[in-house]
């Protein structure tokens, strides 16, 4: 299903091989009233919090609901978080607090953000796919010290 929904997005995935999938240390697997897999979700734990990574469906209406319905609530959460591209932002506007650059930039840490003129917006070079413009969403949380 991974290679499904990137696939359709950028013809070269950022995760290499199956095994690349395991850098995601929490998964969520959402099935319909039969059992059937019609969605995904795969976050990593951070100094920050949970950081959502990856997340998909498998096309059908159902599985679609079900994923922009998970955006629209979990970057509520204390410490959760994630990196959005133009069409989840579009998803998630008015449901999750922004972050601004300079904190995004603590997040990600040692990686190089590049600000946009709005403060919140940034570009940054992802691993196979060159540079991107992301907004970070959530709520991280400093690591304690």
């Amino acid at each position: 299903m991974y290679a499904q929904v990137y696939g359709r997005i950028d013809s070269s995935l950022n995760i290499e091989d199956a095994d690349g999938l395991f850098e995601f240390d929490r998964w969520i697997l959402i099935q319909d009233a039969r059992g059937k897999l019609i969605g995904f979700v795969l976050l990593k734990t951070t100094p920050f919090g949970l950081k959502v990574g990856l997340t998909g469906s498998d096309g059908s209406v159902a599985g679609r609901e079900a994923i922009k319905a998970f955006h629209r609530r979990v970057y509520r959460e204390k410490g959760v978080y994630g990196e959005v591209s133009d069409a989840l932002e579009r998803v998630v506007a008015g449901h999750a607090p922004r972050v601004p650059v300079d904190v995004a930039q603590l997040v990600l840490r040692p990686k190089v953000v590049h600000r946009e003129a709005d403060g919140y917006h940034y570009s940054r070079e992802i691993t196979r796919l060159g540079r991107r413009t992301k907004l970070m969403v959530g709520t991280p949380v400093p690591p304690p010290i």
